[in-house]
């Protein structure tokens, strides 16, 4: 069985930023990753709010980046999905792809997963639906037309991101609400771009599909209207992705927490506050904290 003083798992930019730091501490983590390294900083179109960069950055260009800090202090992620992880003796028992692996110190960076639609729908739509444009391939999106339902930040967003990088041909975004949720000035460059149309008060009720496009069936004001598309994409939140934790270890958090042996760093504990400033903090506070409490024990 695979060993290490602490494992982290989750390769977004908490996790990055706590592998670089305990590195810095002499300290070889595992640091899990199921996908691409990067967590949804890979989605945004535009980080405006990272110090050091004054016209912004995309979020392609900062994974990059982060990559390379991890590259250059030879950080290698562990490319496999944690099935389960277990408390036992001590010390956690991580179950995945590539086999078991131990560790005295566990730090949960997973992320957040989307919340599904609670629209039923046929198995022929599932191709069509993506809950992240980070899966979404440039050449499929060419020229097509792209329903997003939900009107927070990462749907005006994805938006706007669709349209700058996507070449797609119209971007609707479905409020069922009088209001956008998200940040004016996203809702400003929405406003100004003319392939981006948003819909207020409106609820999609079910999908049908017709000549290769999906049919948004929806009612606006008692009025029933469709909406052709080619792709949908969901923004409708999102909730922490903990599903890999053995039931004992939810239970046990707070004192596993209590006795510095359990972490949760990221969107994963920070609930509406989902900024990647506030991740690489945590990220590196954490990776403080683990020091201090590894030198005391093994004084």
């Amino acid at each position: 069985m695979n060993h290490s003083k602490v494992a982290i798992i989750g390769a977004g930019p908490a996790g990055m930023a706590c592998a670089v730091q305990l590195k810095r501490y002499g300290i070889e983590p595992f640091l899990f990753e199921k996908n691409q390294t990067g967590g949804l900083l890979r989605n945004a179109h535009l980080v405006e709010n990272y110090l050091g960069f004054e016209a912004g950055i995309s979020g392609h260009e900062l994974v990059e980046k982060f990559r390379k800090n991890l590259a250059d202090l030879d950080i290698e992620p562990i490319f496999s999905e944690v099935k389960k992880v277990y408390f036992s003796e001590s010390n956690f028992i991580i179950n995945t792809n590539n086999g078991l692996f131990l560790t005295r110190f566990l730090v949960v960076a997973s992320g957040t997963t989307p919340i599904k639609l609670q629209i039923p729908m046929k198995p022929i739509f599932q191709d069509k639906l993506f809950y992240e444009i980070a899966n979404c391939k440039q050449p499929i999106m060419d020229r097509k037309k792209i329903a997003i339902i939900g009107a927070g930040d990462a749907a005006f967003d994805y938006a706007i991101n669709l349209v700058n990088n996507y070449n797609v041909s119209e971007v609707v975004i479905i409020n069922r609400n009088d209001k956008a949720k998200c940040l004016s000035v996203l809702e400003k460059r929405a406003e100004k771009t003319k392939k981006i149309k948003h819909i207020k008060n409106i609820n999609v009720e079910y999908f049908k599909e017709t000549d290769e496009k999906i049919v948004l069936s929806c009612i606006e004001k008692k009025n029933r209207i469709n909406i052709e598309a080619d792709y949908i994409i969901p923004a409708i939140g999102r909730e922490p992705c903990l599903d890999f934790l053995d039931k004992k270890i939810l239970k046990s958090s707070l004192s596993l927490q209590k006795e510095g042996l359990l972490y949760f760093i990221g969107d994963v504990a920070n609930d509406n506050y989902r900024q990647i400033s506030i991740a690489t903090g945590d990220g590196i506070k954490i990776a403080m904290k683990i020091h201090s409490k590894l030198n005391t024990m093994y004084l």
